[in-house]
């Protein structure tokens, strides 16, 4: 395992000017001999070595009441993470996209900066071309917000596919989340056949004529559930495969941990770009770390899985920060002292 050090960190900080998309020749020679995260197999490597990442999600950087941003170097030096996953929810990047597209840019090359590598997320939430999520008033955001357009979502990565093919540290997540019918959840995997040609056409039409990033597809059941892909894949180079797990009211636990894996991660690489607890709050999210975070961690290190903690914002939930967006909840206190452990930063 590679070790990611502030050596790693000085040589990222370099390619920031790439990352914002303002590189000239110097930054572009720069980032053509630096290592790229690439797959083999069921390895995520930099250059040729196997790497894992182990950081936080920072949330949508387009909602109202999002810093403009976020604080890269503390989430790299102080929670000790390698790694951000930066989120872009569909109607905002729609209803502002030149503003949307600054704020973007300003906030990867912040995080490359830091020396963070980078997933960026199309935050969709439903099925492409079908049924969208809504989010409840109560929410305060934009009934779009989750927009599942597949005409959007390919506009979106034709343009961060030409900006970021130089900067082999950033990965693109296709889609946050496919669920068809959330009334009836566990037939949903059976859908993967038509997720899967979605993601090859955007992968090979959209992505790979402009850029060889790791692309990150999702299954179905909001991410969860991935049986079916290992027998067929998306069948393009440096794909990995996002998965989402939360405590779900106690329904997950490692037996079904391990059925919605179905083996996939002695395949391919499979990045938990979400998971998440609380002890107060939201039903869904309730656990304890020795009933869900420890177990769910021992998983991912036996298999050398990369992860995400959801969410680096007091506004969502399961929440890593206070309202001051500094300091750590319990749940975050958590997340510091096993990222402390990993070494990732």
């Amino acid at each position: 395992m590679i070790d990611l050090c502030m050596n790693r960190r000085a040589m990222l900080a370099g390619l920031a000017p790439l990352a914002a998309g303002v590189a000239g020749t110097g930054a572009a020679a720069q980032a053509a001999k630096a290592p790229r995260l690439r797959t083999s197999g069921n390895r995520l490597l930099l250059g040729d070595e196997p790497v894992r990442l182990r950081g936080v999600v920072v949330g949508d950087l387009l909602k109202p009441g999002r810093p403009a941003l976020f604080p890269y170097r503390d989430i790299a030096r102080t929670w000790g993470a390698n790694a951000v996953r930066i989120s872009v929810h569909p109607g905002y990047w729609n209803a502002d996209t030149p503003g949307a597209r600054r704020r973007v840019a300003d906030n990867v090359r912040a995080a490359r900066a830091a020396g963070l590598f980078v997933i960026l997320c199309w935050h969709a939430l439903g099925f492409p071309d079908g049924f969208t999520f809504r989010p409840p008033a109560t929410w305060g955001t934009r009934a779009d917000a989750f927009d599942t357009s597949i005409a959007k979502c390919r506009a979106f990565w034709s343009e961060m596919a030409e900006l970021y093919a130089p900067d082999g540290g950033i990965a693109f997540e296709l889609f946050n989340e496919p669920i068809r019918d959330p009334r009836n959840p566990d037939v949903e995997y059976r859908l993967w056949p038509r997720l899967r040609a979605v993601w090859t056409d955007i992968v090979g039409t959209v992505i790979r004529p402009r850029a060889d990033n790791v692309v990150i597809c999702s299954g179905n059941r909001y991410s969860y559930d991935l049986r079916g892909i290992a027998e067929a894949p998306v069948e393009s180079d440096n794909i990995a495969y996002a998965w989402h797990v939360y405590p779900r009211q106690g329904r997950q636990s490692l037996p079904d941990w391990l059925v919605r894996l179905d083996n996939l991660q002695k395949h391919r690489p499979v990045i938990v770009t979400e998971w998440g607890f609380a002890q107060v709050g939201d039903p869904q999210f309730l656990a304890t770390p020795q009933s869900f975070a420890d177990p769910l961690l021992r998983l991912l290190d036996a298999n050398g899985m990369s992860w995400f903690a959801y969410s680096f914002s007091p506004r969502a939930q399961p929440s890593l920060v206070e309202k001051d967006w500094k300091t750590p909840t319990a749940y975050g206190r958590y997340v510091m002292a096993r990222l402390a452990e990993s070494g990732a930063g």
